[in-house]
């Protein structure tokens, strides 16, 4: 799997899917009702509609 950006489940042990840009992976986690949140897998930290927490 490639990518920076990965969809992990809820409970964060679980990655789902990688994507090359947040955007992406916000919105598959959205429109897939995933429930879960992204990570920057560079920084380690989680990114959100509203950037970087």
């Amino acid at each position: 799997m490639n990518g920076r950006y990965a969809v992990y489940n809820n409970s964060g042990d679980l990655e789902i899917e990688r994507y090359d840009t947040a955007e992406e992976a916000l919105r598959d986690n959205e429109l897939n009702d995933w429930g879960g949140f992204v990570i920057d897998l560079e920084t380690g930290e989680e990114v959100t509609d509203n950037g970087i927490c």
